[in-house]
């Protein structure tokens, strides 16, 4: 697993920390190397307090040292730290947006306090994209609907507009493209967040086809409720092979006449 470990400070050597501070940071990376042993990958994050301390060091195998940039560059007593705690939420909100590590331990409630302002804004952000894909998705399948109805559309190869909705302003583009079939076209819709200004990707994308009917409409001649291929008006009627006679019924016991051979004469 990716696992974090957030703590005040990663050197139990560093001269400024006070002995339960250096103990606590010892621990840390006691912990740290321990877990890296049986296969798990550690990452601990650390705010700066020195500018001799690299961006990122490997303590031991499968254990990395991460210091962040949360206040000044040099020892800050406990209790100042909290005013530093926005800046290390958004720092490790950007590292874990693209690396989000599976389980998240802090060593001190001021580092717990930032992790948890990290995780809650993470999901905050989470439910607001789904959201919004949600929406988008509503409005290009309705936007889909509207391009079949109205079928001066047909002739153009792409058209864009804007539309407010849940109290938001959102564009889409509407392209057509041809496919094997002359008569059908290839719909893709796309809807964006914002007016048509705003850069950005689509949140959804929706696909359909538009054209008109291959045939006459009743002009088939499958009887699609049997499968089989119904009469064509005009076609030549079939003449029925001549039945074969079959003999007469007769009653059980009773032997039948024999059948006596008539004369025939000639004229």
């Amino acid at each position: 697993m990716r696992i974090a470990l957030v703590a005040p400070s990663s050197d139990p050597l560093a001269t400024h920390l006070d002995p339960r501070s250096a103990a606590e940071a010892t621990r840390v990376i006691s912990l740290a190397r321990s877990l890296a042993t049986v296969g798990h990958r550690i990452t601990v994050y650390a705010r700066k307090d020195s500018d001799a301390l690299p961006e990122s060091a490997i303590a031991a195998p499968g254990v990395t040292i991460e210091h962040v940039p949360a206040g000044p560059a040099a020892p800050v007593e406990p209790d100042a730290l909290t005013a530093h705690l926005p800046e290390f939420g958004n720092y490790l909100a950007q590292r874990w947006r693209r690396n989000r590590p599976d389980v998240v331990h802090a060593h001190s409630w001021a580092m717990g306090l930032a992790a948890l302002m990290t995780a809650v804004s993470g999901t905050a952000r989470t439910s607001g994209y789904l959201r919004d894909k949600t929406l988008a998705q509503w409005m290009a399948l309705n936007r889909l609907s509207e391009v079949r109805l109205n079928l001066n559309k047909f002739g153009q190869n792409t058209d864009t507009g804007e539309l407010n909705f849940a109290n938001r302003t959102w564009h889409y583009d509407t392209r057509y493209f041809d496919t094997s079939i002359a008569t059908m076209k290839r719909v893709v819709v796309r809807v964006y967040a914002g007016d048509a200004k705003t850069k950005g990707n689509p949140l959804a994308e929706s696909t359909g086809f538009l054209g008109s009917a291959l045939a006459v409409p009743g002009s088939s001649n499958v009887d699609w409720t049997t499968g089989s291929t119904a009469a064509t008006a005009g076609a030549p009627a079939t003449t029925a092979a001549p039945a074969t006679p079959t003999p007469p019924a007769t009653t059980p016991g009773i032997v039948p006449p024999p059948v006596v051979p008539q004369p025939t004469t000639n004229p």
